[in-house]
């Protein structure tokens, strides 16, 4: 007898949704732990810059620039790309001597590079990282390129469809946090500004110091041609076409509908020579390529080539003869080559009406038009010598930075940042020759309600050497990342210690990092720590004595409370 067919009711997907969930939320709190474990017990690691670039998409943008730049100077810096899970690096793009970090299940692998790096180069927002706990440490540099360069359609509140949310979401929230973590936004005129000024809500500081993934595009790096001619087997001789749309919010592919192979027997007819086409789609259209991308011939050569998948968009444009685009900022970042660049915007009106635009198709460079036989006869009369004029008035006019410099001149300020980023360690007095060497104790705490077993640690410290630094927790350190509120503020704190006679010195704990540097600053012999702590410091054996004192059973502050609460 056959098996029945089982029937998912609308319980069991019930009970089954609220299972994902459970497990979701389990998930989530492990991360977030993880980064509390990484913060509290693992320093940065000075030398160390993480990339990232469209949550993982491979090896591009402006990160690829800046990393590429750190690359060609060969210092003693650990440079990380993070990848998306299920990422072959390989095939990334990842290069020699940088070191790639495919996300594991939990994305634990990329939180502990975040957390301990000196330096974060990213082109979108790190929200999805954030909401699995991953936070900015003091000391640490966050730089933002952006991905947009001059960008045409409009962004956040400029949208004409912008609406303020009376309550923001959880991903919205994430959004936020991380622009607030943004010290530098990287730019290349007065116009960026803005469209980054509503990006990052008003946060960071702005450098004009050139967009970085433009250097190879101004440049034109014949490497790169050669590369990607060589990925597509188009031979030499065969003329590259570039066609690069952006998406539609309502996901519709009617504006995508072209008469693909009439443009390029117009273009051969013009040019004398063979041509292809590059279709390089939106990310959020890559999936329905083949709804798009024309078929080729079964007799003949290959005409038109998905190049939705290719590792960077930026070496398509350094390849390309000529592009076709609509609202896509790569037409601004084609124009920078003086090649040909047109437009096509049959849904123009709609799209000025939903989205709004930065400029009008009068303002730019480019031709544009509302129709493909429009488009047609723009490619068949193309004239190149009016183009390039207006394109080096539109340069001129937004005073933007092409000189092909932008990548040095961010590694230089990144370096110089780097080393400002150091805490300077004191000076070691010099010892009296008839001095013995003053053995040095370090320990940290809150030491709220201060009890006999705060004493007794004290007490255990200081008959380790003769001089006893404590490092108490500050308020804000408290609340921000132990979620810990005193009863005692850190001044009154800081007094009932200094009335301690073990204490000879009591100074701020404002971040889980500094431990590393208090060591290396006051000159200190051991470092001491309650033994629930016990493995979790041993980093510092490097640079001291490490030494796990056992606790003082049946007394902590937090029974304190809890009792004189019940009383």
């Amino acid at each position: 007898m056959a098996e029945q067919e089982q029937i998912l009711t609308e319980e069991d997907a019930k009970r089954l949704e609220a299972v994902r969930r459970i497990e979701e939320a389990r998930k989530l709190e492990e991360a977030r732990e993880y980064c509390r474990e990484i913060r509290q017990t693992v320093p940065i690691q000075q030398n160390k810059i993480v990339f990232s670039q469209f949550g993982g998409n491979g090896y591009g943008c402006n990160p690829k620039a800046i990393c590429e730049e750190f690359r060609r100077r060969n210092l003693d810096v650990d440079l990380v790309w993070l990848l998306k899970r299920k990422t072959d690096p390989a095939k990334a793009g990842i290069p020699e001597g940088v070191r790639a970090v495919v996300a594991d299940g939990n994305s634990k692998n990329s939180l502990y590079e975040l957390q301990t790096a000196k330096v974060w180069i990213n082109n979108i927002h790190f929200n999805v990282l954030l909401d699995k706990g991953l936070r900015k440490r003091k000391g640490m540099i966050y730089l933002n390129t952006f991905h947009g360069g001059i960008t045409l359609k409009k962004e956040e509140a400029d949208k004409h469809s912008f609406k303020e949310p009376k309550k923001l979401s959880r991903k919205g929230e994430m959004y936020h946090l991380d622009s607030e973590y943004v010290d530098y936004i990287m730019s290349a005129c007065d116009f960026e500004d803005h469209v980054l000024d509503q990006f990052f809500y008003g946060q960071g500081e702005i450098l004009h110091l050139g967009d970085a993934r433009n250097d190879n595009i101004i440049n034109q790096n014949p490497e790169i041609i050669r590369q990607v001619r060589e990925f597509y087997g188009i031979p030499e001789g065969t003329q590259i076409a570039l066609y690069a749309p952006t998406f539609r919010t309502d996901m519709q592919l009617t504006w995508y509908d072209l008469k693909y192979e009439e443009m390029l027997e117009r273009m051969e007819k013009r040019t004398g020579r063979p041509w292809v086409m590059l279709i390089r789609l939106h990310p959020r259209l890559a999936s329905r390529a083949k709804e798009i991308v024309p078929k080729n011939p079964k007799n003949g050569p290959k005409k038109f080539i998905n190049a939705s998948g290719y590792v960077d968009m930026q070496d398509l444009i350094v390849a390309a003869d000529m592009m076709i685009s609509d609202y896509s900022s790569c037409a601004t970042d084609f124009m920078l080559t003086r090649k040909p660049c047109f437009l096509y915007v049959p849904d123009l009106d709609e799209y000025e009406e939903k989205r709004g635009l930065y400029f009008s198709m009068d303002e730019l460079p480019f031709p544009y038009s509302r129709s493909m036989d429009e488009l047609l006869e723009q490619m068949a009369h193309f004239d190149e010598k009016s183009y390039k004029k207006k394109v080096d008035a539109f340069v001129k006019r937004l005073n933007y930075i092409d000189d092909g410099k932008a990548s040095e001149r961010i590694v230089d300020f990144l370096i110089e940042k780097m080393k400002l980023g150091r805490k300077p360690a004191a000076p070691a007095p010099a010892p009296k020759k008839e001095d013995k060497p003053v053995k040095k104790v370090i320990t940290y705490g809150t030491f709220d309600l201060l009890h006999y077993g705060h004493i007794n640690l004290l007490r255990r410290a200081k008959a380790l050497g003769d001089y006893l630094i404590v490092a108490l927790s500050t308020d804000e350190f408290n609340w921000n990342e132990k979620q810990k509120k005193c009863y005692f503020t850190y001044e009154e704190r800081k007094q009932l210690l200094e009335a301690v006679r073990y204490v000879d010195l009591v100074i701020p704990e404002e971040s889980w990092e500094q431990k590393a540097e208090d060591v290396k600053e006051y000159h200190v012999d051991t470092f001491v720590i309650g033994d629930d702590w016990e493995g979790k410091f041993d980093f510092l054996k490097e640079q001291c004595e490490v030494v796990y004192l056992p606790r003082t059973p049946d007394i902590s502050t937090t029974q304190i409370k809890t009792d004189l609460h019940v009383k």
